[in-house]
């Protein structure tokens, strides 16, 4: 069953790349993707690049796990984080065995888990400094970072409404595209021609831990 990306899955593929980078820069290590340039590319364009691909050219896209375009080229509407007046909410699955009280995704985070001492702060539009750490994943706090230290990814925020996760970055953001790269910004009704959506196989994610963990399991 496909779906729209849900905060989750990205969770989880951000731990993974920076176990595989050895390194939270992960533009250098798989490369900078589409981020300098003056529309999208469409999908299907590295279909023959094998699982893993990528460039510092910054026009070229990137690919890591068969997935295309995982940062720049588009922002990717993400389903289940929520910045509502300053605080981050987030929702885990469909249902309530996340401890959320939420049935499902929604724009406004009602009824989503609220993350405590998480409100946004530092120059909106600069580098991620510093993270909130919780038992599903880390969450950016303050921009006050670069382009070579900490996540070396960029965020947006504006703590004055309730706005809708944007992540990765689009064709125009330079080296603040990133698998961290996160956009709290603008609301869920927002369009823009650098805003998109992925579909997302939970399953997927779920076999690849299981084959890292095996991996592990035998020295390789």
């Amino acid at each position: 069953m496909q779906r729209q990306t849900a905060m989750a899955d990205r969770l989880l593929l951000q731990d993974l790349l920076v176990m595989m980078a050895r390194s939270t820069e992960c533009q250098t290590a798989f490369g900078y993707g589409r981020c300098n340039s003056s529309n999208s590319i469409a999908p299907g364009t590295m279909n023959s690049k094998g699982m893993f691909w990528g460039s510092n050219d910054k026009t070229s896209g990137v690919k890591v796990f068969g997935m295309e375009n995982v940062w720049g080229n588009l922002w990717r509407r993400t389903a289940g984080w929520i910045n509502a007046n300053g605080t981050q909410k987030v929702k885990l699955t469909r249902g309530t065995h996340d401890g959320s009280t939420a049935t499902d995704y929604n724009t406004d985070g009602n009824g989503y888990k609220t993350i405590a001492n998480a409100t946004p702060a530092g120059s909106s539009g600069g580098y991620i400094s510093s993270m909130k750490t919780e038992a599903f994943g880390r969450l950016p706090v303050n921009a006050s970072g670069s382009s070579s230290t900490y996540e070396a990814d960029g965020m947006w925020y504006n703590n004055s409404q309730v706005n809708y996760a944007y992540i990765g970055g689009s064709w125009t953001d330079g080296l603040m595209v990133g698998p961290f790269y996160a956009n709290l910004n603008n609301t869920a009704s927002n369009s823009n021609s650098n805003n998109g959506a992925a579909l997302s196989y939970p399953l997927r994610m779920i076999l690849l831990m299981q084959c890292i963990s095996l991996r592990k399991q035998q020295g390789a």
